[in-house]
């Protein structure tokens, strides 16, 4: 158990015009995770890690190998390796929306820079597709050599790259999805890669000689390695750029990357654990990593990026082989920053500033557009509420909670502060100091 803290935060949350709740609309709180044995996508909640009803992703999703969320959080869209196609969910309501057939084996999904469309690697037919975001169909496509595998998005210089699936090359395609401008090799069994937020390196996992091979991306020259576990699947880069985390299947394990000094820890997980994809909560500072197929139910792991530490694993029911997964929406723009957890409740504007203080007595700011009901409350890991600060009505304007005693006595873990209103739900990590 944790000593006694003291938590200190203080807030200004922006609540705008109310979110439309018609046809069973709710808030967008929950993370995806595909299961490539089952053929289904669970939702889950990304504070109680409550895992909701199984979405249908056949016959297009069949297999999935490939998951990402839209710039503005409203979908996810998911790739069939078996199915051909893409699926995308409708994150209000949790629903497919949208199914589209593109080509034989499809393998990774990026969003171009800007969102307008989505390109789609088809492993068999060794072609990367555009699709429309707009009209939700295919484009055109970009052939190629050999089979293409993953891909990401320079989020700075708008450029996207893929690897070549269980190969050497690394493949450079323009910024509007047309154009493959160069093919460089690089190592002997490419799998996942992400780009740095600076827009100044990408890093590709190597399946083969068990490393992250570090590209410099302005002359995509090989800058150094970083040695990890056996066979290192998925990778992601916190949105500061300072860290990375690692998922090594035949560990099993996560390793976390230093990215100033290039050292590495590892955070090794249960035995039966078949770690996989790995997606980066950084409004949060959480990384939630596939299981694989670890047995029935199968698991998705929770590691704490501040305190380097697995926190948990949760089952998910039902499912079998959790393959990919999608918390937050892919990282873009000029700054490189993904839009994280406090920016995408229900479309409803929310805005959030956190300004950590040191221990001792707090408070907490909101601002009302309209009066209403006010829910503010502190929620550890589980989603177990520790402590109400405001359950009542306000009026318009600006308000200021205060504390002069510890708010946390007996939680474990990071903890989260949860303000609800009539216009929508904002959620922070809190900060907790000795």
């Amino acid at each position: 158990m944790l000593a006694t803290k003291l938590l200190s935060l203080v807030f200004v949350a922006m609540l705008v015009s109310p979110p439309t709740a018609l046809g069973g609309q709710r808030d967008m709180v929950d993370a995806y995770v595909g299961c490539s044995y089952s053929d289904n996508c669970y939702p889950f909640d990304l504070q109680t890690y409550e895992v909701g009803p199984a979405i249908e992703i056949l016959p297009e999703g069949d297999y999935p190998y490939d998951a990402v969320m839209s710039f503005d959080g409203t979908e996810v869209w998911i790739c069939g390796g078996s199915g051909d196609g893409v699926v995308v969910i409708d994150r209000a309501t949790n629903t497919v929306s949208h199914r589209i057939p593109v080509g034989e084996y499809l393998v990774g999904l990026c969003f171009g820079q800007d969102g307008s469309f989505a390109l789609a690697s088809s492993r068999d037919e060794d072609r990367i597709y555009r699709i429309s975001t707009e009209t939700y169909s295919v484009i055109d496509f970009i052939q190629l050599s050999n089979h293409p595998g993953n891909l990401a998005l320079d989020p700075v210089g708008g450029r996207i790259y893929a690897v070549e699936w269980y190969g050497g090359d690394l493949y450079e395609i323009s910024s509007d999805g047309t154009t493959l401008l160069q093919t460089v090799p690089l190592g002997n069994s490419l799998w996942q890669l992400v780009a740095d937020p600076a827009g100044q390196r990408l890093y590709v996992t190597d399946r083969s000689s068990d490393e992250v091979r570090v590209i410099e991306l302005a002359s995509l020259s090989q800058e150094t390695t970083v040695a990890v576990g056996d066979d290192p699947w998925g990778l992601d880069v916190v949105a500061d750029g300072s860290k990375l985390v690692c998922a090594c299947e035949d560990d099993p394990s996560v390793r976390l990357i230093d990215a100033g000094s290039w050292t590495s820890r590892v955070l090794p997980l249960e035995s039966s654990a078949d770690p996989r994809d790995v997606d980066i909560l950084d409004s949060a500072d959480l990384a939630y990593v596939c299981g694989g197929d670890n047995g029935s139910p199968d698991s998705v792991y929770v590691v704490d990026l501040i305190d380097d530490v697995v926190l948990k694993g949760f089952a998910i029911p039902g499912a079998s082989n959790t393959n990919v997964i999608a918390v937050q929406p892919q990282m873009h723009g000029e700054a490189g920053a993904a839009p994280g957890l406090d920016e995408l409740r229900a479309g409803s504007g929310l805005r959030l500033q956190p300004n950590p203080t040191a221990a001792g007595p707090g408070r907490l700011r909101f601002r009302l557009e309209q009066a209403g009901a006010v829910d503010l409350a502190l929620y550890d890991v589980g989603g177990r509420r520790l402590a109400t600060l405001a359950q009542r009505r306000y009026p318009a304007g600006e308000h200021v909670v205060e504390w002069t005693r510890p708010l946390v006595n007996d939680a474990s873990g990071p903890v989260w502060l949860r303000l609800r209103t009539a216009a929508g739900t904002q959620t922070v990590r809190a900060l907790r100091v000795d």
